[in-house]
């Protein structure tokens, strides 16, 4: 069993059919419902200039099973150059629109400077910790947030910088344990 399946296992994620808002005012009641879900899934491990990864596929199709499984539209890639990386995801982008719930995930090789994370295509060359020969998180939630997602809810926003914050911290968090 793969790291993504025993995390899936251990944390029992659910089946959310909507989600329940705690509302500002007490005589609010807001309950968000997908207008659709769609998922992204990128994964890299036949590396020509670094080393191979075993299992990045196999995590690949068992997060696409388990978002399948909560009615998710999925689209798994697997070993992208960087190029093809970025116009995947400018293109992922034009299925999210309000309502819309969506997952990005990535695995394969990374790094992190400074606190920023960069994501390395299969072309990637073997001295890749550099900025032009990978993908910056930060183009990639520029991309999602800006020209693509609009949750302006009084209670739900997602240019929020908690929100922001939140998103890096599972890009991080990822590459940590990888």
């Amino acid at each position: 069993m793969g790291r993504l399946s025993q995390i899936l296992a251990e944390d029992e994620i659910e089946k959310p059919e909507s989600v329940r808002m705690s509302p500002a005012r007490p005589v609010l009641d807001v309950t968000l419902r997908a207008a659709d879900k769609v998922a992204l899934i990128m994964s890299n491990c036949s590396y020509a200039h670094l080393p191979e990864l075993i299992t990045p596929h196999c995590d690949a199709q068992t997060l696409a099973d388990a978002l399948q499984k909560m009615n998710y539209k999925t689209v798994t890639l697997a070993d992208l150059t960087l190029d093809e990386m970025r116009y995947f995801i400018r293109e992922y982008r034009k299925l999210i629109g309000n309502g819309v719930y969506a997952v990005f995930y990535f695995v394969g090789h990374g790094f992190e400077v400074n606190g920023q994370c960069y994501l390395l295509g299969v072309d990637a060359p073997a001295d890749a910790h550099q900025p032009q020969h990978s993908l910056s998180m930060d183009w990639v939630c520029h991309i999602f947030i800006v020209f693509s997602i609009d949750l302006r809810h009084e209670n739900a926003s997602l240019h929020s910088p908690f929100c922001l914050r939140l998103f890096k911290y599972h890009c991080v968090r990822v590459f940590a344990h990888k």
